[in-house]
């Protein structure tokens, strides 16, 4: 009997277990930083949370950011979700309540499933002109001023 349960626990804990679908967006970074990046689902809520769990994309890279959930249309909040890039140098030698009081990040990218369908789930920093439309911060017209 015990061994049954075992089993029907592992069962369902495999086809029931978190990240059954996971969205990687692919980021190419063409800029001198090493950028750090991490989503939130909690749109218009765009400010930084206390723990956020970076991924790293090296100077004039690729990289990606893999973000798993189990249904994304109850995730994400009014249709949108933030992606945040920081400079790492910035993320490694500041606290993390400075960076966060003075929202000290390069960009910032409001985005739709529909949006990122129509990146080909791809996002650039600093941005493209295929991103223009894009809601970001700072807007698209300062980001080409870096």
């Amino acid at each position: 009997m015990k061994a049954c349960i075992i089993i029907i626990f592992l069962l369902c804990s495999r086809a029931c277990a978190f990240g059954d679908y996971e969205l990687d967006i692919t980021i190419y970074n063409n800029s001198d930083y090493t950028l750090l990046t991490d989503g939130k689902y909690e749109y218009p809520d765009t400010t930084l949370n206390e723990k956020m769990y970076f991924e790293m994309t090296l100077p004039h890279s690729k990289g990606r950011a893999t973000y798993s959930t189990r249904r994304w249309d109850r995730v994400i909040v009014n249709g949108k979700m933030s992606i945040f890039i920081l400079d790492k140098n910035i993320v490694d030698n500041m606290s993390w309540k400075k960076i966060q009081d003075d929202y000290m990040i390069l960009q910032k990218y409001d985005l739709s499933i529909e949006e990122l369908e129509d990146l080909n789930w791809t996002i650039y920093y600093p941005p493209t002109q295929a991103m223009e439309n894009i809601y970001m911060f700072p807007p698209y017209e300062e980001s080409l001023k870096e």
